[in-house]
């Protein structure tokens, strides 16, 4: 009876850790601060909302998946956060000692919070991965146990060799892809309309109904984005005829001469064929590996990688074959987390008398 009291406590904490989480994932990437304003609102009529309507999971569910204030609809996501949330804590608490447990609930919820993320935005940001790496490296140094280590110097080690050898390994991934599919290049029979806008900071690129965001392509010094074209207009003037344009951020190079690009100016023309840089991996799920291996160690790092990969071959197989896939980036975070969790299960399950014969164990 008090094992079952505590299951479902800690599935209730899990669950309003999961609502908080819920806040992050919509407003890391909005730049909407976590603490000036702290009191949650409705991301569709903005409107402040009571505590009462705030409860987690039961709210979602008594209100229907709707707002109270403006009747819309509210995301899915929202209570299965809450439930993925809860199931884990309440899992990890169920099935490791403390503090283990609490460190494991710890790197739950900031996988969920990167998953989630990258699926909405195909970004992971710095405060969630660097921070898992400190929180990783801070709980060797103040409770070795948290890591499943006996002494200070060993969970140290584990921590350190566990996030250098998951940021150096995606690393490597990450400029071997950059050398065998640095770029994407489209040709067209009939020329296909492109435009190119500068606004602010945000720079947007379209072209035969394919949208990239400026931070996609140009996230190297060296990326440049490749237009051949034979009609183009620029603040310069227009011109006809068979030409090349390159852009390297803001900053246009053409056969006419180069110039800076400000806010609110464009480029707009008919293109014969583009080259559009790209990256294998984003430097998010390179941080991302890192911070898991904080607090898995290399052995986990090196089968989190290998389960991850295995997951996202079977996925982009399954695209290919049975959906219409556009060529966009696929987010490589959720398979990450994915493996780092299925190593935490397995390592429990079976420990050294099987994962031993693997070599993933270091």
């Amino acid at each position: 009876m008090k094992f079952w009291f505590f299951a479902i406590y800690t599935f209730m904490v899990g669950a309003t850790v999961g609502s908080f989480l819920n806040v992050c994932i919509y407003r890391l990437p909005r730049n909407i601060s976590l603490w000036r304003q702290c009191r949650s609102f409705c991301p569709l009529c903005q409107k402040i909302l009571k505590w009462r309507v705030l409860v987690p999971i039961f709210s979602w569910l008594f209100l229907k998946g709707r707002c109270a204030e403006c009747c819309g609809a509210i995301s899915f996501r929202y209570i299965f956060v809450e439930i993925l949330s809860g199931g884990l804590f309440a899992f990890f608490w169920m099935t490791f000692d403390f503090p283990q447990s609490a460190a494991f609930c710890l790197l739950g919820a900031l996988l969920i919070t990167a998953t989630f993320l990258d699926l909405e935005t195909l970004t992971i940001p710095n405060p969630l991965t660097i921070g898992g790496v400190l929180a990783g490296l801070a709980l060797s140094v103040i409770s070795p146990a948290a890591l499943g280590e006996q002494s200070a110097n060993s969970a140290v080690l584990k921590a350190t060799t566990g996030a250098i050898m998951g940021y150096l390994l995606l690393w490597g991934v990450l400029e071997a892809g950059k050398l065998c599919f640095g770029h994407a290049q489209y040709r067209w029979k009939v020329p296909q309309k492109f435009c190119f806008l500068q606004d602010g900071e945000n720079t947007i690129f379209e072209c035969a109904g394919e949208r990239w965001k400026g931070e996609e392509m140009f996230v190297r010094k060296s990326d440049e984005l490749i237009i051949e074209t034979d009609f183009w207009q620029t603040p310069m003037g227009a011109w006809r005829g068979d030409g090349t344009i390159r852009l390297k951020g803001n900053c246009l190079c053409t056969l006419q001469g180069k110039l800076a690009l400000r806010g609110g100016q464009q480029i707009c023309g008919e293109a014969v064929a583009i080259r559009v840089p790209r990256e294998a991996l984003g430097w998010g799920d390179v941080k991302l590996l890192a911070a898991i291996g904080a607090f898995i160690g290399a052995s986990g790092v090196l089968f989190t990688v290998f389960c991850a990969s295995l997951l996202g071959a079977f996925v982009g197989l399954w695209l290919l074959l049975f959906r219409e896939w556009n060529n966009r980036p696929i987010p490589f975070g959720p398979f990450l987390a994915a493996g780092a969790f299925t190593w935490i299960l397995a390592d429990k399950l079976f420990g050294t008398s099987m994962l031993s014969h693997l070599p993933f164990r270091l």
